[in-house]
């Protein structure tokens, strides 16, 4: 089963162009709706610089959005759009 959706992956990521930093921030995204920029950026392990690269890349493509927190308009949540979550599923 896990060779089937290792597959799935793999063909999605040739056709789209993505990396595996984009796959690993997508699945943490689709996992945790309105995850914040700090919280992708620990999880993932990696430099804001990194990060910005990863989802001006999924902006690009028109995967994902960003909502302002209510009471902390620093803070960014990051969700998958209906795009993103098509590509996702």
């Amino acid at each position: 089963m896990f060779k089937a959706f290792e597959k799935s992956i793999l063909a999605k990521i040739e056709r789209k162009n993505l990396g595996i930093a984009d796959i690993k921030c997508l699945l943490l995204i689709s996992l945790n709706p309105g995850i914040t920029f700090n919280e992708l950026m620990v999880n993932l392990d990696i430099t804001k610089q990194s990060l910005n690269r990863v989802l001006k890349d999924l902006i690009e493509l028109e995967i994902v959005t960003f909502k302002k927190d209510d009471q902390d308009t620093r803070v960014k949540h990051v969700f998958l759009n209906e795009k993103g979550k098509k590509l996702f599923n």
